[in-house]
């Protein structure tokens, strides 16, 4: 397979993902119902979304950048960074249930997809169900945000076209990241002994 194909059908998914993540503003993570005050973390009784206080709004432009590449070890390096130190997974509750947080869900799934385009373009084996999971994810999780943000459009050489450099109003995800890093060193405490 060509690597401008590849390129692309790697650069689509990201521009998919950022969408997403573009999407997930403080409304989303907060839930339409009201939280209640104890769970058992037991079969369904727990809640919609991980109850660790507001986050703050901050505008981000999205840009392209010179991180995150494919087909490279820097590249690999910074893909494989973006996981708090327990991966994607969280334990609460009385018994640290694990779960693991749609953010994380999502950006391991890109991931897995850069490293199954990488196999691909080096005629290596890949798991071709996991990649056919996280595509699918993702695509449900970006309808599932529709985010209705204008992005105006610029014609660029050769005929292309591309989404011009606007700000978005996110969630500040550097909170759930600490907060995932505090859950880690919890479980880290309890399950050491």
């Amino acid at each position: 397979m060509p690597t401008a194909v590849i390129l692309s059908l790697f650069t689509f998914v990201v521009l998919l993902a950022t969408a997403l993540l573009a999407a997930l503003g403080p409304q989303t993570l907060s839930g339409k119902v009201a939280p209640r005050e104890t769970y058992t973390y037991r079969g369904r009784d727990y809640p919609r979304s991980w109850e660790i206080g507001p986050l703050p709004p901050v505008e981000l432009v999205f840009e392209s950048t010179v991180h995150y590449t494919i087909g490279n070890s820097r590249g690999a390096l910074e893909w494989n960074s973006t996981l708090p130190s327990g991966g994607a997974v969280v334990h609460l509750g009385p018994e640290q249930r694990p779960f693991t947080v749609s953010l994380f869900h999502q950006l391991r799934c890109l991931n897995i997809i850069r490293t199954s385009i990488e196999a691909v373009y080096a005629d290596e084996l890949y798991d071709e169900q996991m990649s056919h999971h996280c595509m699918n994810y993702l695509r449900q999780m970006v309808l599932c945000r529709a985010d209705t943000r204008l992005e105006p459009i610029r014609a660029i050489e050769g005929g292309g076209r591309t989404v011009s450099d606007v700000g978005h109003t996110c969630a500040d995800w550097t909170v759930v990241y600490e907060a995932a890093e505090q859950n880690y060193r919890e479980y880290a405490r309890l399950t050491s002994s």
